[in-house]
C-alpha cells in the first residue's frame, strides 16, 4: 500500500489544456496540496496544463516512475498501464469509469487490467473511483479540484467517491483532520481487507471511517478488523433489494446478508452507524478520552435542553448521579434570581456569569462519582454574548488532564456555530441527542476493546463429526437428505431429539404405529413441500394405528392438492413432545462472511416476530447465552412472572453444537431446528423437526432437505 500512498514520482495519464478536462483538476490538486514528489502529465494533445509540460506519450517522460494515476477512456487504459509499468510503476489509481459496473465488455476490461497488475507484482485502485489523498505528503488525486483540509488522524476509506466527498465536507466542517482517503470503487485489486490492514498499521491514522456497499472478503474484513487496536466506524448501506439494484449499477457491488454482517462486525468490535451524520458524530468523539463508565453529569443553559439530555440518558442506560452538595451550593450562589431547582442535569437558564461554566467543569469532571460531562450552551451573539473559546478551551484541557469526555454541544445559528469550530482543535456536537449518543458509542467501544475475548476461529472443513457419516452418505448419492437424516444428524452432534420413526408406506404407518404411547404426530415426507404444516402435511393428537392410517391417506391426497408437482413418499411418526419452551436454532453460510448461527423464539410464527440472534459460526458457550440475552423474548427463558427458570444450559450447548456442525462441513449451507423444545433447569431441550441444505458431490447443487431422526421400535 505504500506504493499507492507514498510514491515519488507520478504520472498523470489523460491530462489536457482544455478547462473540462478532469485529469487537469488531479495537476491542479497535486499543487495546491504541494506534493513532496515529483510528478509528469501525459497526454496526446501536449501543451501545459498549470503551468506543468504534458508529455505526449509515456515514453518521453524524463525519468521512470513509480506510481501512475490514470483517467483515459476505459478501452485505452490496459496500453497505459502496461506503459507505465514497463517505466518502473508498480503503484496505479484507475479513476475512469465504464468497467463491471457499466457491462459485460467492461467487466472483461476489467479482468485484463487486473491480470495485468498481477502479473508485473503491482497493486491499484478502483477502476472507477474518485480519489485518493495522503495529507502527510501532499498526494491528492482526485479528479475534482479539493479545497485545502485540515490535516489530522482520521483516515477515510469510501467506496462511493460521492459519500466521500460528504465525509470530506463535513469532517473538514467539524475541524476533523485527515491522515488519508481511499475511493476504492470497483475494487478490482486493492479492497477494504488490503487497506484495513494497512492503516491500522499506519502511524498517522487514529481513527478509521469506512463507507462499503459490499464486502467481498467478510471474514478476513472482520478478522482485520478484529486485530486493529484503533476505532473502526463503518457505515454499511445497499441493504434493501431496491438499493442493491442501484449498487449493481453503481459499483458492481453485491450484498451480504445484512443481519450476519451485523454480528460480524459487532464481533470484530467495529462501530455500525447508519448515516453520514453519525459517522462524522463517531469520528468526532474519538477526538476526546473515551467514556469508560456510565455516568454523567449534564449541565445545561436551557431546561427545555436538560430534559431532552436525561430523556436521552435515560433510553441510552447511562446514570445522572446526585451532585455533591458543595457543588450545588457554589453553582446556587452564583444565580440571579435563585428560582431554578438545582440536580443533575444542571438547569443554568439563570446563571449569566459565563466564565463560571470553566469553573463548573473544574470541579465536576474529577468527581469518583463522574465519568463524562455533557455541556449544553446555547449561544446568542445579537444578544451582546461573548464567543465561548475559554469554555471550550478549558474543556479541551481538562478533559486531557482527567482522562474523561468533555462532550460540548453549541446550540446556535448554523454560520455562528461554523465559525466557532475553526477557532478551536475541539469537537462540537450540534444537537443534545448527538452529543450523548457519540458518548455512548464511545463507551460501548471502550468495553468491548477491554472487557469483550476475540471471537473463537473457525473450524475448517473435515474436522472430526459424528454427523459427518451421514452427510457422506447422502453427498455420494447425490440426493438431497431424505428421511430421518437432518434429525439424525442433529442427534449425532450430541442433541437430544424426540422418538421419529419413518413410514415409506400406509401400512408401515400402520405397524409403526402401534405400541406407540399416544397421542402422535403424523407429518409428511414429501419432495418440494418446506413448510409441512402450510401443506397440511401435520397432524397432531394423533390416537392410535386406526386413526394414524385413516390421518395419513387424507394427508397425502391434501398434501399432493395443496402443492403442484409434491410427491409423497412417506410419513413421519413422533412421540409428543412434552410442553416447554419453543425455540428455534438455525445456521447458515454466507457468501462474504462464512458460516452463522442464528437463535430465537421459534414455531410457526419466527419468521414474522424475527426476534432472532445472529454470530459468526462457530461460538462458544458465552457466546450463545449472549445471544439469548440479547432477546427480546428473553425474560420467557428467564424465569418471566414466577415460570420456572429454562434449562439455559442445555440450549446454549445446543446452539454450540449446530454452530460447529455448519463451521465443520462446508458441503452443508444451511440448517434449521425448528422447533427445540426447552424444559426447566436441568431437564433439557429435546430437538422436534429440523431441515439441512446440502451441497451434494455428484451435483454441485444447493438442495434443500427435510429429515428426522429415526430410534428403532
Amino acid at each position: 500500500m505504500r506504493r499507492i500512498f507514498c510514491p515519488s514520482r507520478v504520472a498523470v495519464i489523460g491530462a489536457s489544456p482544455a478547462p473540462e478536462n478532469l485529469a487537469a483538476n488531479i495537476v491542479f490538486n497535486l499543487i495546491n496540496f504541494g506534493f513532496k514528489g515529483e510528478f509528469y502529465a501525459v497526454g496526446r494533445s501536449g501543451g501545459e496544463v498549470h503551468g506543468v509540460p504534458i508529455h505526449r506519450d509515456v515514453a518521453s517522460l524524463p525519468s521512470d516512475i513509480d506510481f501512475a494515476a490514470i483517467l483515459t477512456p476505459a478501452p485505452t487504459v490496459p496500453a497505459f498501464m502496461e506503459q507505465c509499468i514497463a517505466r518502473g510503476a508498480r503503484g496505479f489509481w484507475v479513476g475512469t469509469g465504464g468497467f463491471s459496473e457499466f457491462s459485460e465488455g467492461g467487466a472483461e476490461l476489467e479482468r485484463r487490467i487486473a491480470s495485468i497488475a498481477r502479473e508485473a507484482g503491482a497493486r491499484f485502485i478502483g477502476p472507477n473511483c474518485w480519489g485518493i489523498i495522503n495529507m502527510e505528503n501532499g498526494l491528492c488525486l482526485p479528479f475534482g479540484r479539493v479545497r485545502m483540509l485540515p490535516f489530522g488522524r482520521t483516515s477515510i476509506l469510501a467506496q462511493s467517491g460521492g459519500v466521500g466527498i460528504s465525509y470530506l465536507q463535513e469532517m473538514a466542517g467539524e475541524n476533523i483532520g485527515l491522515s488519508k482517503f481511499a475511493s476504492i470503487g470497483n475494487k478490482a485489486d486493492v479492497d477494504e481487507v488490503d487497506l484495513l490492514k494497512f492503516l491500522g498499521d499506519d502511524p498517522g491514522t487514529a481513527v478509521i471511517c469506512l463507507y462499503l456497499e459490499s464486502i467481498n472478503r467478510g471474514r478476513e474484513f472482520a478478522a482485520a478488523a478484529a486485530a486493529i487496536s484503533k476505532p473502526i466506524i463503518l457505515h454499511k448501506t445497499n441493504t434493501t433489494p431496491l438499493a442493491r439494484t442501484i449498487a449493481k449499477t453503481h459499483t458492481s457491488s453485491l450484498a451480504s446478508d445484512d443481519a450476519v454482517l451485523d454480528a460480524a462486525v459487532k464481533s470484530a468490535g467495529i462501530i455500525r452507524v447508519g448515516t453520514v451524520r453519525e459517522l462524522v458524530d463517531t469520528a468526532n468523539i474519538f477526538r476526546l478520552p473515551p467514556m469508560k463508565g456510565r455516568r454523567m453529569a449534564v449541565m445545561s443553559r436551557s431546561g427545555g435542553h436538560a430534559i431532552i439530555a436525561a430523556d436521552e440518558c435515560s433510553r441510552l442506560g447511562f446514570e445522572l448521579p446526585p451532585l455533591p452538595n458543595d457543588v450545588i451550593e457554589k453553582v446556587r450562589g452564583r444565580l440571579r434570581a435563585g428560582v431554578i431547582s438545582l440536580g443533575n442535569p444542571l438547569d443554568l437558564g439563570d446563571l449569566y456569569d459565563h466564565a463560571f461554566y470553566a469553573e463548573m467543569i473544574k470541579m465536576v469532571l474529577p468527581l469518583d462519582s463522574v465519568d463524562g460531562v455533557v455541556l449544553l450552551f446555547t449561544y446568542h451573539p445579537a444578544m451582546g454574548m461573548q464567543v465561548p473559546e475559554d469554555i471550550i478551551l478549558t474543556a479541551k484541557r481538562l478533559s486531557e488532564t482527567h482522562g474523561k469526555p468533555v462532550a460540548f454541544c453549541l446550540m446556535s445559528w448554523a454560520e455562528e456555530a461554523s465559525e466557532i469550530k475553526k477557532l478551536v482543535d475541539f469537537p462540537i456536537f450540534q444537537t443534545t441527542e448527538e452529543a450523548i449518543r457519540a458518548l455512548d458509542r464511545s463507551y460501548r467501544y471502550h468495553l468491548r476493546r477491554n472487557g469483550i475475548p476475540p471471537a473463537p476461529s473457525a473450524i475448517g472443513p473435515g474436522g472430526p463429526s459424528a454427523a459427518r457419516t451421514i452427510v457422506d452418505a447422502c453427498c455420494a448419492r447425490g440426493e438431497t437428505l431424505v428421511s430421518y437424516d437432518a434429525l439424525g444428524a442433529i442427534r449425532a452432534e450430541g442433541i437430544e431429539v424426540v422418538p421419529t420413526f419413518l413410514a415409506h408406506d400406509i401400512e408401515e404407518v400402520r405397524t409403526l404405529s402401534t405400541g406407540m404411547p399416544v397421542p402422535l404426530v403424523l407429518k409428511v415426507q414429501a419432495s418440494g413441500v418446506s413448510h409441512k404444516s402450510d401443506a397440511g402435511g401435520v397432524a397432531l393428537g394423533v390416537s392410535g394405528p386406526q386413526d394414524a392410517v385413516a390421518k395419513a391417506i387424507a394427508m397425502k391426497d391434501r398434501v399432493e392438492n395443496i402443492v403442484p408437482g409434491a410427491k409423497v413418499h412417506g410419513f413421519i411418526l413422533q412421540e409428543t413432545a412434552p410442553g416447554g419452551v419453543e425455540m428455534f436454532i438455525g445456521a447458515g453460510r454466507d457468501r462474504s462472511f462464512g458460516p452463522f448461527v442464528t437463535a430465537g423464539l421459534g414455531g410457526v410464527f419466527v419468521e414474522i416476530y424475527r426476534d432472532v440472534a445472529t454470530l459468526p459460526a462457530p461460538v462458544d458457550g458465552r457466546a450463545a447465552l449472549g445471544m439469548l440475552q440479547s432477546l427480546g423474548g428473553f425474560p420467557v427463558l428467564d424465569g418471566f412472572r414466577g415460570r420456572p427458570r429454562c434449562d439455559l444450559d442445555a440450549l446454549c450447548d445446543a446452539i454450540v453444537k449446530v454452530s460447529r456442525l455448519i463451521a465443520s462441513d462446508e458441503r452443508i449451507s444451511g440448517i434449521d431446528v425448528n422447533p427445540i423444545v426447552v424444559y426447566p433447569k436441568g431437564l433439557g431441550v429435546l430437538a422436534v423437526d429440523a431441515r439441512m441444505t446440502l451441497e451434494t458431490a455428484a451435483t454441485g447443487n444447493w438442495q434443500l432437505a427435510t429429515g428426522y431422526c429415526s430410534r428403532s421400535p
